[in-house]
């Protein structure tokens, strides 16, 4: 059913009779409300509700104790790699407690609105099946004990992580976006010891300086510093990030005390602008890498038109 944008919400209220059915698409659909009935498919392992407008699971969704992947949301890609990507504000979905916490079998859940229901994520940390996570917390000052209490529990299982700072042994891919943590959770992060990509988006940071500190993120190979409020200042120590390969900026403004420490980063082979570039920004970091001796590319991708500065 996926793209099919002439179906409607009465027309899901059949499905509900096909017990057997193990996947159901809605994805790019015109569906705006799942049918009470859904948790009558018992036997579901996956339900792709990504791009759409659903905003709530039906009570009964509860019952779905085969449910595998499930997935929701929507990205709108920003760089011709995929590596940046912006997703909207009205994406995500909220769940009441008590229901995920029977979708035992659960390995992939993407993207759950946490607002008022701190209860939802201590039900997440009970999954212990679960490989990648992503969820949207909301009034994190409120809840950001319960958050990393509930998700410490996941944190030798899963494989991608997109939320707050966990204590996350192999976690490889971490996501911040609306979170706010300051220069300690640089620290945290950096003690990740699979972490291979970090990004840092939007309203994800407080301070107004990013410091890479000496024997930090020892294996990550991809950074992605995107629009951070008031940043005055990008360093990395000499030591710190040493398996960095691709580095992707965007700046609402030009850092006042730039950027440096590239000179160190042994393994750079690409620095990629994005979105509205700075031309002096990315004059300042050509220069920079033009003795560096991978001589890393800098390219900007200005929504998808891309050009080689150095």
């Amino acid at each position: 059913m996926e793209g099919c944008i002439c179906l409607s919400n009465n027309a899901l209220n059949c499905i509900c009779n096909f017990f057997q059915l193990k996947y159901l698409s809605l994805r790019k659909t015109n569906i705006s409300k799942l049918p009470r009935r859904l948790g009558n498919l018992k036997h579901l392992e996956t339900l792709d509700i990504r791009a759409i407008l659903i905003k709530k699971l039906p009570t009964s969704a509860k019952n779905l104790s085969c449910m595998k992947h499930l997935l929701v949301g929507h990205k709108e890609q920003l760089t011709r790699t995929g590596g940046v990507k912006f997703l909207k504000h009205c994406s995500g979905l909220e769940m009441a407690p008590g229901v995920v916490k029977n979708m035992t079998s659960l390995q992939s859940l993407a993207h759950i609105v946490v607002k008022d229901q701190p209860l939802v994520l201590r039900d997440i940390g009970l999954l212990q099946n679960l490989r990648k996570l992503k969820v949207l917390i909301r009034n994190v000052e409120v809840y950001w004990k319960e958050s990393v209490g509930s998700l410490r529990k996941l944190a030798s299982f899963l494989s991608s992580l997109s939320i707050h700072i966990v204590d996350g042994k192999d976690v490889s891919r971490f996501t911040l976006r609306n979170t706010g943590p300051r220069d300690e959770a640089i620290e945290v992060l950096g003690d990740l010891p699979n972490l291979l990509c970090l990004k840092l988006y939007h309203k994800s940071y407080a301070d107004d300086c990013i410091v890479f500190p000496l024997g930090k993120f020892t294996k990550l190979s991809m950074l992605v510093i995107d629009n951070l409020d008031s940043i005055d200042r990008v360093h990395c120590e000499k030591g710190s990030l040493p398996n960095l390969e691709r580095l992707t900026l965007s700046f609402l403004q030009e850092p006042k005390d730039g950027i440096s420490g590239l000179e160190y980063l042994q393994k750079l082979k690409e620095i990629e602008f994005f979105g509205d570039i700075i031309s002096s920004v990315v004059s300042k970091v050509v220069s920079c890498v033009k003795t560096h001796p991978n001589h890393p590319r800098v390219i900007g991708d200005k929504w998808n038109i891309v050009t080689e500065y150095a």
